[in-house]
């Protein structure tokens, strides 16, 4: 039996599997209370950070795929450029390529704090409360050394050309004729080395990358009576820059998306349309945005000997948007990270209730629990229409649990001291017995992601939005722990 393809993982030589950078971090920060008046309290402070990452800042790209992207590799037989697909699309690779002197470190990443307090009465009851701040964030080292390694190994795919009519290939470098050698580590390696750039993907990242941040502004109320605290606050935090890896093929005209459709066509994105003899060309830039307003309550009653027990509880709620689904780095269905609509956060529930207490029990025991209750989460999907031809995004709250929560677990602890009487008067032993989630919640995570599925059929008995699977996540069933200890 002849085969008819061959798959295979190859180091291509193309980049370096081992990386090392003397990173360089250094930060400073500066903050002073000052009260104003018996009642006025500013927090003033700024901090600035510096980071120097040579392997981002020294990195300089292959000249040979220099020449390829940017048109000047020729081919051999028309004379004309090899790749001339990035001419006319919408960015500039001379804004992405390094010779090693582009790139500079971020010297700008002052971030100011500025709070407040004032208290209402004499007594200070009643104090308001706000502020403001910024915090930068790093560039993640795993993103930025990938101009270097992700071209190190690749996986090499190739079809044999063996006359049969139902696993033919069209002429091509990885379309070949078949010889018993390739049945050989020698044989792959000469199929390996047989095409220009062995199949490496090619990460370009922007010589002007920015720092991500985030702007935070807060503002809220609390009051206490005897052991009992209370507080209202709101805070608005947005964030800008996040890193964002986009496709950069284009089709040989320069688009993204192919010009003059024919009816029933779809968007297509270009991964067929990759440098030849390399694999996806991937570019790193900033863009990725979320905004998100949170109200809170907050109820506290505080732990005293003549009260022996406490309570936490807060109930938020909050509406959160961003520009990329919730968690993914990668955006490759649209040619700019502008292209992509704010939508609801999928990482962000509406309502949050979180409450934890505790009570002394007589014998020196004690008893604790944590419930928390989160609404369901909202999920994005894309919806490709080829009347009018478009690609766009649309989103729908999950059904949830029972059409009544996304997320509940309830959590008890029992805890015994035992004294021990030697050592110190504090020695003692401890056991405790720990249920995790109590009600044994189920938490499921598999819904119905398709946009276009809003018929009920024997192979499709869920809709749009509805749960299909009994996967759970982000808590275990309910589970019974043991733990013992010493303390002196």
């Amino acid at each position: 039996m002849i085969p008819y393809r061959v798959q295979f993982g190859y180091e291509s030589g193309f980049g370096e599997s081992q990386i090392e950078s003397d990173n360089f971090q250094f930060g400073v920060y500066i903050q002073d209370d000052w009260e104003v008046t018996d009642r006025l309290t500013l927090n003033l402070g700024i901090r600035w950070d510096y980071e120097k990452t040579p392997a981002y800042l020294d990195f300089a790209h292959d000249q040979d795929v220099v020449d390829l992207v940017t048109g000047q590799t020729l081919d051999p037989v028309t004379g004309e450029p090899l790749y001339p697909n990035l001419a006319n699309a919408n960015y500039d690779i001379n804004d992405y390529i390094s010779t090693g002197n582009e790139r500079e470190p971020f010297m700008g990443a002052f971030q100011p704090r500025v709070g407040f307090s004032y208290e209402l009465d004499d007594e200070a009851r009643f104090v308001l409360f706000g502020g403001y701040g910024r915090s930068y964030d790093r560039n993640q080292f795993d993103f930025l050394q990938q101009e270097i390694s992700v071209g190190s190994f690749t996986t090499r795919t190739f079809n044999f050309d063996t006359g049969d009519p139902l696993n033919d290939c069209d002429p091509s470098p990885t379309c070949v004729p078949w010889d018993p050698i390739y049945l050989t580590p020698e044989g792959l390696a000469q199929l390996a080395g047989s095409t220009p750039g062995g199949g490496s993907e090619l990460r370009f990242i922007n010589n002007d990358l920015k720092m991500p941040y985030s702007d935070q502004f807060s503002l809220g109320l609390r009051t206490r009576f005897d052991q009992v605290e209370l507080e209202a606050g709101y805070t608005h935090v947005e964030s800008k820059d996040g890193f964002v890896f986009l496709l950069g093929n284009r089709r040989p005209d320069g688009s993204y998306f192919q010009p003059n459709p024919e009816p029933g066509d779809t968007p297509e994105t270009p991964w067929g349309f990759s440098p030849p003899g390399y694999g996806n060309l991937i570019l790193g830039d900033n863009g990725l945005e979320t905004s998100s307003d949170s109200a809170y309550l907050k109820f506290t009653k505080n732990y005293s000997p003549s009260s022996p027990w406490s309570l936490t509880a807060t109930y938020t709620y909050t509406e959160a948007e961003e520009n990329r689904q919730y968690g993914e780095v990668f955006s490759l269905d649209y040619p700019s990270i502008d292209d992509y609509p704010v939508l609801t956060s999928s990482g962000v529930p509406r309502h949050r209730f979180v409450a934890a207490g505790s009570v002394d029990l007589p014998f020196e025991a004690a008893l604790s629990a944590k419930f928390t209750l989160e609404s369901p989460r909202y999920m994005k999907a894309f919806r490709n229409l080829s009347d009018p031809f478009e690609r766009t995004i649309v989103g729908i709250w999950q059904d949830g649990n029972g059409d009544r929560w996304g997320r509940r677990q309830m959590d008890l602890a029992f805890t015994k001291y035992v004294p021990l009487g030697f050592l110190s008067d504090e020695s003692r032993l401890r056991f405790r017995v720990d249920i995790i989630n109590l009600f044994n919640d189920r938490n499921y995570t598999n819904f119905n992601n398709n946009p276009a599925d809003d018929t009920r059929t024997d192979t499709s008995p869920t809709i749009y939005g509805e749960r299909t699977g009994f996967g759970v996540g982000g808590n275990p069933p309910r589970t019974i722990k043991f733990s013992a200890g010493f303390s002196f």
